[in-house]
């Protein structure tokens, strides 16, 4: 026998196809270190960690931020910092424990974005696709809870759409708790999962009677709240009004008003390449507004259903919180534009064309990212160097030592000193970093990474990436180069 004619059946099966190879691309950004540090890194972990480490809820590494983080940590929505507590006590608190979190939450949400997309009948390429956008908006969004929060959202999406009454239950609960993890989600959940129940009750036998369908996922709906609310009133210790406190305080630092939507998107387009990086983008998603008008009487009324549900989703994600532009609004505007390409009745030349042109505009949208995937250095300091800084601070025991974040894992592996407190939340205005020495104490010293000097001008100044003679200003050439700065 003809070793061609042998059959292997689970290789031609959507699990080894699809969810496979996700799982692979994924693991090998992980064993790359990826997520890279971010800038408020420690302003979202820090409380998981502190928890997993004493059981309370309490951000130490904000103690020079406000009077709202000295005893709590109420400014975030809480279940990100429990669901990374529990985490960090199975598996430890180091930088491969942290690591392996964004994995297994990057890999949910492919997975589960894979399975919703395959029932919906689209394409695994339309999945591949939006996978890759993905990772080009999270992969430099360090140690955030938005991989978290978009695995439960997609999580709690697929399970109301099997449009079984206790995957209702599981569904709205998950959909809670992203919300729980992310304030922002009930933008996206709420429209996704109407248009989810509209089109699940659409499919039934026109004999089922409205009550027997509607009644059991109202209740499922009704006691998912029930749960969520519960586990939403334990995570702050029954202390509402200053849960909300504190939110509203963190939130009026944060938000934009929607007067400034746009205002805020004139500036992203004019600023800098913007006209290059994002006007392509939207000028495409206009393009493809017209496309469907003038294919309207050919085009699936599933995908208008659709695209409706992510259109009000971006409307209500700009109304919420309006400095989402350029992060979760342009990847649901890629996320449009790969379902369009993908069910629209199109010839094949005008089809690959389209791709071509989408690809092309995706490059240029997220060339900020692919420059510092291809050609940044992300060498760390010799280990010379780094044990230098680590037997200084165990030297100083008495010093308050101010650490960013990627100090915070290149150095310390987030093992930080007793006194440590996170540099970028230290400074005026209480959103900001320092931004002179003249702010630093005699008994403070900061470790941070040199591109920190942007900051602060008294700082060297540190060599920023240089390509084809262009030199981006804001792009630094070796990031995770480290300063101590006594």
């Amino acid at each position: 026998m003809a070793l061609s004619d042998l059959k292997f059946p689970f290789f031609k099966t959507f699990s080894f196809t699809v969810l496979t190879p996700i799982v692979l691309f994924w693991l090998s950004l992980y064993a790359l270190g990826y997520p890279l540090p971010g800038d408020d890194d420690l302003f979202f972990i820090g409380a998981g960690i502190h928890l997993a480490e004493t059981g309370n809820f309490v951000n130490p590494f904000l103690s020079q931020w406000a009077e709202q983080t000295i005893d709590r940590f109420y400014v975030q929505p809480p279940f990100y910092s429990y669901a990374l507590a529990l985490w960090l006590q199975i598996f430890s608190i180091t930088t491969r424990s942290f690591l392996l979190f964004q994995f297994f939450c990057y890999s949910s949400f492919s997975i589960f974005l894979a399975l919703t997309l395959r029932k919906l009948k689209f394409s695994p390429l339309a999945s591949w696709a939006i996978i890759l956008c993905a990772a080009l908006w999270l992969l430099f969004g360090g140690l955030r809870q938005d991989a978290f929060a978009t695995a439960l959202l997609m999580a709690g999406l697929y399970y109301l759409l099997t449009d079984q009454v206790v995957y209702y239950l599981i569904g709205f609960t998950i959909l809670g708790l992203s919300v729980l993890s992310s304030p922002v989600n009930i933008a996206y959940a709420t429209p996704l999962a109407w248009a989810i129940l509209i089109r699940n009750f659409m499919t039934q036998k026109s004999s089922i009677l409205i009550r027997q369908y509607v009644t059991p996922r109202l209740l499922m709906l009704l006691s998912a709240i029930v749960i969520v609310f519960l586990l939403f009133l334990l995570s702050i210790n029954f202390e509402l009004a200053r849960f909300f406190a504190d939110l509203g305080w963190h939130s009026d630092l944060r938000r934009s008003p929607i007067s400034r939507i746009i205002p805020n998107l004139i500036f992203i387009v004019t600023g800098g390449y913007g006209k290059i990086t994002y006007g392509g983008l939207y000028i495409f998603s206009i393009f493809f507004a017209g496309l469907l008008f003038i294919k309207r009487k050919t085009t699936p009324k599933q995908l208008y259903c659709v695209l409706l549900s992510l259109l009000l989703a971006i409307i209500l994600g700009l109304i919420t919180y309006a400095n989402t532009l350029a992060s979760n609004i342009n990847f649901l505007l890629w996320v449009s534009i790969i379902l369009t390409l993908n069910k629209l009745d199109l010839k094949a030349l005008h089809r690959q064309i389209l791709c071509c042109i989408a690809f092309l505009l995706l490059l240029i949208n997220y060339s900020s990212t692919l420059l510092n995937l291809v050609f940044v250095d992300h060498r760390l300091d010799p280990p010379e160097t780094i044990a230098e800084i680590v037997d200084y601070v165990a030297n100083n025991p008495e010093k308050t030592y101010f650490i960013d974040g990627i100090s915070a894992r290149y150095i310390f592996d987030y093992k930080l000193p007793p006194r440590a407190v996170s540099w970028e939340f230290s400074g005026e205005p209480a959103m900001g970093p320092p931004t002179s020495l003249a702010d630093k104490s005699e008994n403070e010293v900061w470790i941070i990474s040199r591109r920190q000097a942007w900051h602060v001008p008294e700082l060297p100044d540190y060599p920023r990436l240089t390509l084809l003679g262009r030199r981006f200003k804001s792009i630094a050439a070796q990031p995770h180069k480290i300063l101590l700065i006594p």
